[in-house]
């Protein structure tokens, strides 16, 4: 699958993105490997970007900007989630004054 949407998202740009929903159904497959496909290929180099729209190949870094934008806020959220749930079960130490 990875080559097949490597070589689709050669002729999509900003102004054409495809939809995950269009991906799962051409491939039949889930949105889950959609995603982790997506996410391979962007380890790999690969400059998808994602709008509301859909998948993109980026043209340049202007056009990478939202989309890294967008993995960072996600990744701090991930992070805030990781500590509350390290902190759990901690006891926390009375405050007598």
């Amino acid at each position: 699958m990875k080559s097949l949407l490597k070589s689709i998202m050669y002729s999509r740009r900003l102004e054409n993105p495809i939809y995950s929903a269009e991906i799962e159904k051409r491939f039949n497959v889930n949105g889950s490997v959609v995603r982790d496909t997506i996410r391979e290929l962007r380890r790999e180099g690969f400059p998808i970007a994602n709008s509301k729209k859909g998948y993109y190949l980026a043209r340049d870094k202007d056009e990478l900007a939202d989309t890294i934008e967008d993995l960072k806020c996600r990744s701090m959220s991930m992070l805030v989630t990781i500590k509350a749930l390290e902190q759990a079960f901690e006891v926390k130490e009375p405050v007598l004054f």
